[in-house]
């Protein structure tokens, strides 16, 4: 995968994960050249929309700077203290993720590096 839209094509638009029990929240991905996607997190449950939907916290990059976090090559937090990204909304919901991205690999098929 090499893209955003890779990877959000290759996940499921809804699955059940329990490293997201008892968590709420909801992001938006904006990812330069390639689409904005939403994914919602409600007591386990995921649900993944393309297009412009309100969401608490939003990440804006490049797609060069998405597919770094996906793989685990960059930090987020230290990406967005450098300024390579904007996030802004709900900042606590940056802590987690990572999680949420490495989960979301999982669930669509591509091994953890």
């Amino acid at each position: 995968m090499t893209t955003a839209r890779d990877v959000f094509d290759r996940l499921p638009a809804q699955r059940e994960d329990p490293e997201f029990e008892d968590w709420n929240g909801s992001y938006k991905f904006d990812v330069d050249g390639q689409g904005t996607w939403t994914a919602t997190v409600h007591d386990g449950k995921v649900e993944i929309h393309e297009g412009d939907i309100h969401a608490e916290c939003v990440i804006h990059c490049s797609n060069e700077e998405f597919m770094r976090l996906f793989h685990g090559e960059q930090n987020l937090m230290t990406a967005w203290m450098q300024g390579r990204l904007e996030a802004y909304g709900d900042l606590a919901l940056l802590q987690r993720f990572h999680g949420f991205l490495r989960s979301g690999a999982r669930a669509g098929g591509e091994a953890d590096r």
